[in-house]
């Protein structure tokens, strides 16, 4: 279970000193504890929580560290997630990191509006802001589609 996961003991067992939470409902438990208060609705902006996911993400890994990313069923938010860091990491594509990523968990299923805010941060190289086009003309339509 999550709350097991995300206990003492499971972390000490498997070296977890790092946790990335991709959901509203849990708050940090320590201090190597990066929270990102999004829902998993097509209508949630995940795209701007991005490169600090995957900042935080690389600063464990630099430090030798493990890193236990989550949500709430393992299947979209935390899946999203981890595809950013390696398609910033390796220069892949957002196909190419749910293909890695579905070798080892098969049922990942990230919703249709993650999907697209991961190919938008590729747009962007991997750095989503006011001053980029692609980022500016997603967030068009993001509005649009949160008042449609």
């Amino acid at each position: 279970s999550l709350s097991a996961a995300l206990s003492l003991e499971y972390r000490q067992q498997h070296g977890i000193t790092h946790i990335l939470s991709v959901c509203p409902e849990y708050e940090p438990t320590k201090r190597d504890h990066l929270m990102i208060p999004v829902d998993d609705t097509e209508y949630d902006d995940l795209l701007t929580h991005l490169p600090k996911a995957c900042d935080f993400i690389q600063d464990a890994l630099n430090g030798g560290g493990k890193v236990l990313v989550h949500c709430v069923m393992g299947v979209s938010r935390s899946t999203t997630a981890l595809a950013a860091y390696l398609m910033r990491t390796h220069c892949w594509t957002a196909g190419e990191a749910l293909s890695y990523i579905r070798k080892s968990r098969p049922r990942i299923r990230p919703n249709y509006g993650f999907l697209s805010q991961l190919d938008v941060f590729a747009e962007c190289d991997y750095a989503p802001s006011p001053a980029v086009p692609a980022y500016l003309s997603w967030k068009r339509r993001h509005k649009q589609e949160m008042t449609a």
